[in-house]
């Protein structure tokens, strides 16, 4: 008889590979690293959450002790430093020294000097993986050895096994080049708290979720697959990064903004209006002696003169023709010193931010350290450029660089430009300009962000029953709660339009009562149909958008809307010829929501150009149709984001692609009698396209999230209102959080100095 295909290990039930069966008793593992920092002693009684992380403070303290009564029972010595509070920072989640980063003696804070030897700090957390104190001193005043170093074997192997834990992928599934992002649905936050837990286990000082700063959220966002994490903590643990490793933290680096104190986060979302503010005539530093500059050619006579102006300040000045993005066209950006873009100034509607960014990316990436793009409003068909919102973004990814856009108003392109050319010229030597600014009838303006104004209550739609309404976005997320609360005030026909086809046919009942995604997984996982992890994930995200959009759907009839889900990308012409139906088979078409939008976020080395594309289109391709049928309608309601107004790094195109709706409520709200405004939202909370885990982290940057029921108060005050500004900004958090002061102070000596010879 052969031998029975599991086996008993103690009180654990096992496969013949060793491993737990499915919904069995599993081994035990260690608690993530809690951090109470965000939470005082002096929390309130009246703060559910306060209060529990007050509880397990006290029961952390508690075991912290029992241990140490168990050592010394045993007759092992505990250090008489670990005293109770001692542990408090530890409990706290006191941000410890960076990994390798010099102690104020000089040694490095991983706990292991250059011979080897251990000193103070060795561990952040104050014990090794088998709970003794490293800490640098016993009883008797002998210092305690530093944890053992894991080979990069033993690393990968701790790394899996803790991925396992959180995803419920068996060990075996784990490839270690499998892509964390796209195969696994594990983003650059959750890859901190994945190595945090690591650094509880083993003993990595500096390396705790406490410890987390922006920077080390940019670093691990290089960092796709488990082998890449391996590699990168093994860089850091030795000093000597490989090559990959070593491109990707100069990327990290040169992106990184220092942080700024922040104040108390407000209790709600508020409303901020933008206006134009006058600034005074740029400061030149320096001059251009010994830089290669290029400049992009656009409208003639301003490129002659530009191009003479450069050369005036002492540039090697070239010209280069607008043409496709090729690698003999990057290959040439990238050796100039200075690039001035003024292909949008040449009348080609077919330029925007698109064919700015194929130009600019390898230039930024190459020996670029100034780059300007100048641009007009809007062509003459009416649509933007979104070239302000993209060089705002890039200017917070490239410390290192000048980076700026100049609007221009077209009239300015008349009869002699070369004062004009002097001026822009100017702004490629001004190190503390805006990222994007106008000029216009010789003034000089930026955008900002004027004073926070509480949110208004929304007075009556006055829509009626019959009114049609059109909302793209889909059935999901942001939309959805716009939906339910515009079907709770009004109930009217509303047409939702989204890329997910509607689910056809109820869910798999062996997956139905799986209540969130981890329990998908596992009954994926037993059901046995799928073989690797991108397929499971691919299924969840299925099984997940089909829930709720049939949610979505019952709750907005069961507030007496009448409801029609069209399957339709916003891109496809078809969806103006949509909008002509409904108005042909209603007799009407009242307004629309337009809240469709994609992300593709990617540093600018990892930023495809089909990517930039297909989010920027997203946005303009739909708002395009629908302003081309704005008459007749009262309002459209374009969602835009903060990321147009401040920038946001890793968000190029999507920060272009917001802008340019901001410019487009700007130059179409009236006509026709109709309202066109752009919301730039903060992050929601509760169905928008945060995460848990970025939840923290913004709370960490003094940014909240709006709640959706103050985005969708804000949203109906103005659909209510009928008129008022073209622009507003609804967000949590004081627009220093969004966008710390660009410090240029590392990089002016060589920014004035010009080219190093």
């Amino acid at each position: 008889m052969p031998a029975p295909n599991w086996q008993l290990d103690g009180a654990l039930v096992c496969n013949a590979a060793g491993v737990p069966l499915p919904n069995s008793l599993q081994p035990a593992h260690l608690l993530p690293t809690l951090d109470f920092g965000a939470h005082a002693m002096t929390t309130g009684p009246d703060d559910p959450s306060g209060v529990v992380l007050e509880y397990l403070r006290s029961v952390r303290q508690i075991v912290a002790a029992e241990r140490d009564v168990m050592l010394r029972y045993l007759g092992s010595a505990v250090p008489t430093s670990a005293a109770f509070d001692d542990y408090a920072g530890v409990i706290e989640g006191a941000a410890q020294p960076a990994l390798g980063a010099p102690t104020a003696h000089g040694a490095p804070s991983n706990g292991v000097a250059p011979n080897g030897a251990s000193f103070n700090g060795a561990a952040s957390n104050g014990t090794s993986a088998n709970g003794t104190s490293t800490n640098g001193s016993s009883t008797n005043g002998s210092a305690a050895p530093a944890p053992a170093a894991l080979t990069g074997e033993q690393l990968l192997r701790e790394v899996q096994a803790i991925v396992s834990e959180r995803t419920g992928y068996p060990v075996e599934m784990l490839d270690p080049d499998l892509d964390l992002e796209a195969d696994l649905s594990i983003d650059s936050i959750k890859r901190i708290e994945i190595v945090g837990e690591l650094a509880e286990r083993i003993g990595l000082a500096g390396l705790d979720e406490s410890a987390v700063d922006e920077e080390m959220v940019e670093e691990l966002a290089q960092h796709k697959s488990l082998r890449a994490i391996v590699e990168w903590i093994e860089a850091l643990a030795t000093g000597e990064p490989s090559p990959a490793t070593a491109e990707s933290l100069a990327a990290a680096h040169a992106a990184h903004e220092p942080e700024h104190a922040h104040g108390p986060l407000p209790p709600v979302a508020q409303r901020f209006e933008v206006h134009t503010t006058l600034l005074g005539p740029a400061v030149a530093l320096g001059d251009l002696h010994g830089s290669t500059a290029a400049v992009v050619e656009g409208h003639a006579v301003l490129t002659d003169a530009v191009v003479a102006a450069l050369s005036a300040r002492g540039a090697s000045a070239a010209r280069v023709e607008r043409g496709a993005p090729v690698p003999e066209r990057a290959e040439l950006l990238a050796g100039f010193d200075v690039v001035v873009d003024l292909s949008a100034t040449a009348g080609d509607r077919a330029v925007d931010a698109r064919t700015v960014f194929a130009d600019l990316q390898p230039a930024l990436l190459g020996s670029t350290r100034r780059a300007l793009a100048v641009t007009v409003p809007v062509h003459a068909d009416g649509m933007p450029t979104g070239i302000p919102g993209l060089m705002r973004a890039l200017a917070r990814e490239r410390h290192d660089a000048l980076v700026r856009a100049v609007e221009v108003d077209p009239a300015d392109l008349d009869g002699d430009l070369a004062p004009l050319a002097e001026i822009l010229v100017d702004e490629l030597l001004d190190l503390d300009a805006p990222a994007a600014l106008s000029w216009s009838g010789g003034q000089r303006a930026a955008r900002v962000v004027g004073e926070a104004r509480d949110l208004a209550v929304p007075g009556e739609l006055g829509l009626g029953p019959d009114a049609v309404v059109v909302i793209t976005g889909g059935a999901r997320g942001i939309t959805a709660r716009v939906a339910e609360g515009l079907a709770r005030a009004n109930p009217c026909r509303l047409v939702l339009v989204g890329r997910s086809a509607f689910p056809d046919r109820d869910e798999d009942p062996r997956t139905a009562g799986a209540v969130d995604r981890q329990a998908i997984r596992r009954a994926l996982l037993e059901i046995g149909d799928l073989r690797t992890p991108s397929e499971i994930e691919a299924a969840c995200n299925r099984i997940e958008a089909d829930r709720e959009m049939r949610a979505t759907l019952a709750t907005l009839r069961s507030f007496g809307a009448e409801v029609e889900y069209v399957s339709l990308d916003v891109r496809d012409p078809r969806f103006g010829e949509l909008l002509d139906e409904l108005r042909d088979r209603h007799g009407r078409l009242d307004g629309v929501i337009h809240g469709a939008g994609v992300l593709d976020d990617h540093f600018l080395r990892d930023k495809t150009l089909a990517g930039f594309d297909r989010v920027f289109g997203t946005k303009l391709d739909g708002a395009r149709a629908i302003l081309d049928r704005q008459a007749g309608m009262r309002f459209v309601v374009l969602f835009g984001s903060v990321s147009g107004v401040f920038g946001n790094k890793g968000q190029a195109d999507y920060a272009a692609a917001n802008d340019a709706l901001d410019t487009l409520a700007r130059t179409r709200d009236g006509l026709h009698d109709c309202r066109v405004i752009s919301l730039d939202w903060g992050p929601w909370g509760g169905g928008g396209m945060v995460s848990v885990e970025l939840e923290r982290e913004y709370a960490r940057r003094g940014i909240g999230l709006v709640d959706p029921a103050d985005g969708v108060m804000a949203l109906l005050h103005e659909v209510a209102a009928g008129s008022g500004p073209s622009q507003l900004v609804v967000m949590r958090g004081a627009p220093e959080a969004f966008a710390p002061p660009v410090d240029h102070t590392p990089a002016s000596d060589d920014l004035v100095a010009g080219p190093r010879a």
